[in-house]
């Protein structure tokens, strides 16, 4: 059960958890590729499976492309969205949870929301980078799909197998930080979600913030680590490498959908970004 409320411009979900076991699971949900309304964010932290498809996730300041066997992780309080490549659905299973009173008397560190947030950390993990994670959590759906026996304890020490994996993943990276509050450039990220193949400019974005350009470049810059330019064309190259995925659309066709006018713009930009061609990229990861 979830509570829904609106706070500075952002989606607050509040997931109403058992005292006893607070942890639920979002089973077997399919995402569209309808444009991102808001950015949201929980008061409990996220672990996802994706089932099937693909698309573009947007994690504070992030963006990533996921695919069919992905986990992600998202912590407590951090903004996020996520979409389908266009024309495509997806299928996932969630599941929300407290991890300091579901694991309680464990290393509160591990526990730590900000240890998996924030620009170092990468909220989403490959089967090949991390196969253990996966098997892990597809064993939490099992167990709470049957609800055998013992369930619930055997969830408890999955979870915990599942938060040492990311813990490890986490302290690969920098040390954590508190992550920057994006409400002051929330209307102008939420935009770029909805209609990230339009002609954008920065004039544009800052309008939508309600900011003088110069102002809304210092914000954004702080906020993002990046200009908006850069944040552009990242959410681009993502949607795209997410859409290659299809066999029905050619290359031109992705590079004009993702707001592209010129085809060897777009191939030099995407070699920069993945370091092969598109058609390299769809032969190496067929859907």
């Amino acid at each position: 059960m979830q509570n829904r409320s609106e706070l500075f411009g952002l989606d607050f979900f509040e997931h109403i958890l058992d005292e006893d076991f607070p942890m639920l699971i979002v089973a077997d949900f399919i995402k569209s590729d309808e444009p991102i309304r808001s950015l949201h964010f929980h008061n409990c932290s996220e672990i996802g499976f994706c089932q099937h498809g693909s698309g573009v996730m947007i994690v504070g300041e992030k963006v990533m492309t996921y695919h069919a066997g992905d986990i992600t992780f998202i912590a407590e309080g951090e903004p996020h969205f996520s979409r389908s490549a266009e024309g495509t659905n997806s299928q996932w299973t969630w599941l929300m949870f407290d991890p300091l009173r579901l694991l309680p008397g464990v290393a509160t560190a591990i526990c730590d929301p900000w240890r998996y947030s924030g620009r170092e950390f990468h909220n989403i993990f490959t089967p090949q980078d991390n196969e253990f994670l996966q098997t892990t959590i597809k064993r939490v759906i099992q167990e709470c799909g049957s609800k055998r026996e013992h369930w619930k304890s055997a969830v408890r020490s999955l979870i915990w197998d599942a938060m040492i994996a990311v813990n490890r993943s986490a302290r690969t990276a920098a040390e954590p930080r508190a992550p920057k509050p994006l409400n002051r450039i929330a209307p102008a990220l939420e935009a770029l979600a909805k209609d990230y193949g339009d002609r954008w400019t920065v004039g544009k974005l800052a309008d939508t913030c309600c900011m003088s350009e110069s102002n809304f470049r210092r914000v954004w810059k702080d906020a993002i680590g990046q200009s908006p330019q850069e944040y552009i064309i990242s959410m681009r190259m993502q949607m795209a490498a997410a859409l290659l995925r299809s066999p029905g659309r050619s290359v031109l066709e992705v590079s004009l959908s993702v707001g592209f006018d010129s085809l060897s713009s777009f191939n030099r930009l995407f070699r920069r970004y993945f370091d092969c061609t598109p058609l390299q990229w769809r032969k190496l990861r067929p859907d």
